[in-house]
């Protein structure tokens, strides 16, 4: 990567030395919730998928990751909207969920993503669990943030949002996780030059 993409992994590691004073001013947390519960069925949904290998993704990943280590999002998960990454999941076990889904939760939306451009089963540390939940890991929910924006209008409604999640996702990564793991993951899948361009805004906006 280039020299530009170099200052944002020395950027973030000035992030960790000044953590403190970052999580003081910026994102004092009081959530007791790992993520907000909008119906009566949204736990036995998350709780169903990681039974059968479903990788939670999107806001509620990003939500559950910030308040489990205290961290304020920027926003909470999207209404009555669920999406999960497959990890080897029966196919018969996702259409059951989905069946049960849709008798038992009409209202909400469950979205199954069977492949990825920056899934690799090369990296196992991708697939995460919290509290018995299983989500991907940041480094993948950023990657896959980050290409989705570069898709949309910068002046539009989900571009706003994704650029929100990004920043979310580069302070908790910065603050605690390994910024040497994410240069590699991020060296390992490569990313464009319109990417990097994104990235660096996202940086320099924290």
């Amino acid at each position: 990567m280039e020299t530009k993409t170099n200052d944002v992994f020395q950027s973030l590691r000035t992030f960790r030395k000044d953590a403190e004073k970052i999580k003081r001013k910026k994102f004092p947390s009081k959530e007791t919730k790992l993520f907000t519960v909008y119906s009566d069925v949204d736990s036995d949904i998350i709780r169903e998928a990681s039974k059968i290998d479903l990788y939670l993704i999107g806001g509620t990943a990003i939500e559950i990751w910030m308040n489990h280590f205290g961290l304020s999002a920027n926003r909470k998960r999207s209404d009555n909207d669920f999406d999960f990454q497959d990890y080897k999941a029966d196919t018969e076990n996702i259409f059951t969920l989905k069946q049960w889904c849709e008798t038992n939760a009409p209202n909400v939306s469950v979205d199954i993503l069977t492949s990825s451009n920056y899934l690799s089963f090369t990296l196992p540390e991708l697939f995460q669990s919290v509290n018995g939940i299983k989500l991907m890991h940041p480094y993948y929910l950023f990657l896959s943030k980050l290409s989705r924006a570069c898709k949309e209008d910068d002046g539009s409604e989900r571009f706003k949002t994704d650029f929100n999640d990004l920043k979310d996702l580069l302070i908790l990564i910065g603050t605690k996780f390994s910024i040497e793991e994410f240069e590699s993951y991020l060296n390992h899948f490569g990313i464009t030059n319109e990417q990097e361009h994104l990235l660096m805004q996202v940086s320099e906006s924290l």
